[in-house]
């Protein structure tokens, strides 16, 4: 399966948990049950912001690599310092 499926695979099930701990904190649900969907969920997300960063860092990579210019150099060096930033967040 490739990348851009995984991630939207993700994003649906992370959609569909949503909606589901939405209907548990409507009706009163157990906080705990509640708390164990929340964190799920936020799994699903992780895995699907995993697969955007692989993709985007094999792009950037390939677009990159090749070139012998300082100033290409720097550039991927700059994205590459706001991906791990980002992704500390």
């Amino acid at each position: 399966m490739e990348n851009k499926q995984k991630i939207l695979l993700s994003l649906k099930k992370a959609k569909g948990s949503i909606e589901h701990i939405e209907k548990m904190v409507e009706s009163g649900g157990e906080c705990f049950v509640v708390i164990q969907q929340t964190l799920a969920t936020i799994g699903l997300l992780q895995r699907a912001n995993e697969h955007m960063l692989e993709e985007h860092i094999e792009r950037i990579l390939k677009e990159n690599l090749s070139h012998t210019s300082q100033e290409v150099k720097k550039t991927f060096q700059q994205e590459m310092i706001k991906i791990i930033r980002a992704y500390r967040k």
